[in-house]
């Protein structure tokens, strides 16, 4: 099997000459050889023609009045000629010396035609002969006793002309050889010229992989060059230079999730240092104690809040959740999904409506929409200036639904919006005082929506309203876990 592709090029391209080759031959040895054929038969048959024309009816008798030195065609064949008469079906009339008194095979035509054929001479060499069957002229016809002159009661005589096929089959030999070794140097030619044309052809093709060997894990900023690259190989570098950006866009947003855990585990840990190093720098009354390990424990939850989070993005990532489909109904879920927030959010004066319909549901996974309204609602209540107001609403579209989780007091661009969805990104104006959160809500929102072949887009209006729209594709006819 050829793996190669230089060898597959070289295959197909002296397959294919070969091929030609083979072809132009077989027409060319056909149409020559046929050529030569239909003249030797033709010179036969002029031959004889003028062996019928030299037999005559002299005073009753036939005779053959034949001098073969005043003849062309018996002079360009002399060596290889011969002729046979034979009257009626009867004896022989004449015969030429060349046969040494042997018989040529006796055939005609039923008219006066001559038929050719090829035949075995007596001795032994391969011949083609024409025969025809004529009634000789009549050069002085014989008188009857009455006086009368009789010209019908002459035989037919039958004369067979044969020419050996030596030299003819020699010419054609010559000729099959002569195309033999015209082919195989011109495969030889092709061989060398195919290898030379492939090799330069295949040139880009090995600067493209040694360009390609230079970009190291440390500069896929590098992208492949395309000046002087054949057409039919720019859309691979194209391709592969997207891929190389697609590469070093991944590349960085590891580098910066790396960094980012890093500065995020930093902050709490340190906290749990800070707080445990106070606490026994000297001794404490018990309930110093406890408001030590009370603050401990806040910034416990807040690591296991993250570490949890940053588990289930893993999870999403490698496809490794599984979903359980059912009808839900929505406005329900977002009431249980807003009570645990009701404390906090009335301490700081906020308001919240749902405005979805009771009627309105879909059939997902229960405990995937739970978190996706769970981390809506939390932000939203974390970003809500003070007194102000929060919502979600819900309409069925199509084959889905819609939900939007809004609130009021967004100070974010709409630049800024387009990377609420980023893990750990933050706008400082905004996300002062974070408390538990470590900007990776909106990123698991995001991620479990494309888990669910769904939807969320963020937007902020003029008037400092930030929502997210959730759209939800309702599997109606999927029951699988």
């Amino acid at each position: 099997m050829l793996k190669s592709l230089r060898s597959r090029l070289l295959a197909g391209m002296l397959g294919s000459i070969s091929v030609l080759l083979i072809l132009f031959g077989v027409v060319i040895y056909t149409t020559i050889s046929r050529s030569l054929l239909d003249e030797f038969d033709f010179s036969l048959e002029k031959m004889a023609r003028t062996l019928a024309a030299a037999a005559l009816v002299e005073r009753g008798v036939i005779e053959v009045e034949l001098a073969p030195e005043l003849i062309p065609d018996f002079q360009e064949a002399r060596g290889g000629l011969y002729f046979q008469y034979w009257v009626d079906e009867g004896p022989v009339l004449d015969r030429s010396a060349s046969l040494a008194g042997a018989d040529l095979p006796h055939f005609h035509s039923h008219d006066e035609a001559p038929v050719l054929q090829s035949i075995r001479l007596p001795n032994g060499q391969p011949a083609r002969a024409a025969g025809m069957r004529f009634r000789p002229a009549i050069e002085y016809a014989r008188e009857r006793p009455d006086g009368a002159i009789q010209t019908d009661e002459f035989p037919p005589v039958t004369v067979v002309v044969a020419r050996e096929t030596a030299a003819l089959e020699d010419r054609l030999d010559h000729l099959m050889w002569l195309l033999i070794a015209a082919g195989t140097g011109t495969m030889v030619v092709g061989l060398l010229v195919s290898v030379i044309v492939i090799a330069r052809g295949l040139g880009p093709l090995r600067r493209l992989a040694r360009d390609i060997a230079a970009i190291h894990e440390d500069e896929l900023m590098n992208r492949v060059g395309s000046s002087g690259l054949p057409d039919e190989i720019l859309p691979v570098v194209q391709r592969l230079n997207e891929l190389l950006q697609r590469v070093e866009a991944a590349f960085t947003r590891e580098r910066c999730f790396t960094s980012d855990v890093a500065h995020e585990l930093r902050t709490p840990l340190a906290g749990i240092r800070s707080t445990l190093e106070v606490a026994l720098s000297s001794d404490r009354s018990a309930s110093e104690y406890k408001e030590s390990l009370v603050d401990t424990l806040d910034i416990s939850k807040r690591l296991q809040s993250m570490v949890e989070n940053l588990l289930m993005l893993a999870r999403l990532d490698a496809g490794q959740t599984a979903f359980h489909r059912e009808r839900v109904g929505l406005s329900e879920l977002v009431d249980d999904c807003w009570q645990p927030l009701t404390q906090a959010a009335a301490a700081r004066g906020l308001v919240f409506e749902n405005r979805i319909p009771t009627d309105l549901d879909c059939t997902s996974d229960r405990q995937s929409l739970t978190a996706i309204l769970t981390n809506l609602l939390e932000n939203c209540a974390e970003y809500t200036d003070a007194n102000g107001r929060l919502w979600a609403t819900g309409t069925a579209d199509g084959d889905g639904v819609e939900i939007g989780i809004g609130n009021t007091g967004c100070q974010l661009t709409t630049e800024q919006v387009s990377h609420v969805f980023d893990r750990f990104w933050r706008a400082d104006s905004a996300r002062q005082n974070t408390g538990l959160h470590c900007g990776l809500g909106l990123a698991i929102v995001r991620r479990i929506c494309s888990a669910l072949g769904s939807t969320a887009v963020a937007n902020v209006d003029c008037e400092g309203a930030f929502s997210v729209v959730v759209k939800l594709k309702d599997d109606r006819d999927r029951r699988a876990s």
